[in-house]
């Protein structure tokens, strides 16, 4: 399932656009309504983007895969990264034992090396810790160098472990002054709902770990 389907390469994921980088994202929490949005994102990616963040291919989206990835409930959190009303970004984190917060990150294509993941990442822990979340861990394709390079480079204190070609990167969440921190800084044009992601409880945040 790790392996990566035949033809797939780096050379072929598109680079990002000059409009991509023009244009302002807003980021906020998802919800069933997101449902059209998200699909229209996945079925957007290319055939190695969707490879490295589901570990197969997911054209079409099906139906259990967008609610999985709309429905925020008990120990999970979605949030989406937005341009205009076209979803550009999507991640998702789930509570475990022990403090454990797995994520799982997707970018569109265009959107790649903008910024976008590293800020929804950043969102998801600061929206996590005050739930008991102090380590965060991610599956990540071994031949994605560009993502482990951003990731090790955003959790130096993390460590990985290999099984056949996916590697699970585990890390203590940095703080500073109370909040996660992470070491790779973020581009301005990266917008919040403030009040929605990091005020108090809302009907979007999820209850706290399962």
């Amino acid at each position: 399932m790790g392996d990566q389907p035949a033809g797939l390469t780096e050379d072929r994921a598109p680079r990002p656009s000059r409009v991509a980088e023009r244009r302002p994202v807003h980021i906020r929490p998802a919800s069933g309504r997101d449902a059209a949005a998200v699909r229209l994102l996945i079925a957007g990616l290319t055939p190695l983007s969707q490879h490295r963040r589901f570990f197969a291919g997911v054209c079409p989206p099906s139906a259990m895969l967008v609610r999985a990835l709309t429905q925020p409930g008990s120990g999970r959190d979605v949030l989406l990264a937005l341009c205009g009303g076209q979803v550009v970004g999507h991640a998702i984190g789930v509570h475990g034992a022990a403090g454990a917060f797995e994520i799982g990150v997707v970018v569109g294509d265009a959107w790649q090396g903008q910024g976008v993941g590293t800020h929804l990442v950043r969102l998801l822990l600061r929206r996590a810790v005050p739930h008991g979340a102090h380590t965060v861990i991610m599956d990540i394709q071994a031949e994605n160098r560009r993502v482990l390079r951003a990731v090790r480079r955003a959790f130096p204190d993390g460590v990985t472990r290999r099984d056949v070609a996916v590697l699970t990167f585990q890390s203590p969440i940095r703080r500073s002054r109370q909040r996660p921190e992470l070491t790779t800084p973020l581009r301005p044009e990266m917008t919040t709902d403030e009040r929605t992601l990091v005020g108090g409880q809302s009907a979007d945040r999820p209850g706290g770990p399962r």
